[in-house]
């Protein structure tokens, strides 16, 4: 699925990924290709919820040091710079 939506991602320039990454249960395949993909973008920040499942979202903390976190619910992002 990653990579029929990642061309469309690139086009419009995407820097950051907030929620929804339901890697709970996957494989390290999917995982490492989920990596791959997210390498592609250059992303600044990822910030991924509790679908993630905390083994996934510690190899992904690890592909991306110092941009990833696991933002507690309530979080509140700001987007613009406003």
């Amino acid at each position: 699925m990653m990579s029929i939506i990642a061309p469309s991602f690139l086009a419009l320039g995407v820097v950051q990924i907030l929620g929804v990454s339901p890697l709970l249960n996957a494989s390290s395949l999917r995982l490492q290709k989920t990596i791959e993909t997210f390498r592609k973008f250059d992303l600044q920040k990822i910030m991924l919820c509790h679908c993630t499942g905390i083994d996934a979202y510690a190899e992904i903390a690890k592909a991306f040091p110092g941009r990833s976190s696991w933002p507690a619910c309530g979080t509140k992002v700001r987007f613009g710079g406003k």
